[in-house]
């Protein structure tokens, strides 16, 4: 599996996979490769989500701290 990309990154704090033949805990982050048949009941307990998924969740929390800190800073320095 190793040579393989992966697809999707877990988001659950005590995941559970079978790997290598053996049941070991997965980390929440860590990026594995699944496919669509494995992912589907996972993706929809949350437990792990698409990697672009991923990162467009991390860029829309980004933008929602610069407007904030954006904010902030007007809100200080008394400009509009």
């Amino acid at each position: 599996m190793a040579d393989k990309k992966p697809t999707h990154v877990v988001t659950h704090d005590s995941l559970y996979l079978a790997v290598g033949g053996k049941l070991q805990e997965v980390p929440n982050g860590t990026q594995v490769y699944l496919t669509a048949a494995q992912a589907k009941p996972l993706a929809e307990k949350g437990r792990v989500t698409t990697i672009k998924e991923r990162a467009a969740l991390e860029i829309d929390s980004a933008k929602a701290a610069v407007k904030e800190a954006e904010g902030a800073l007007k809100s200080l320095t008394g400009k509009k």
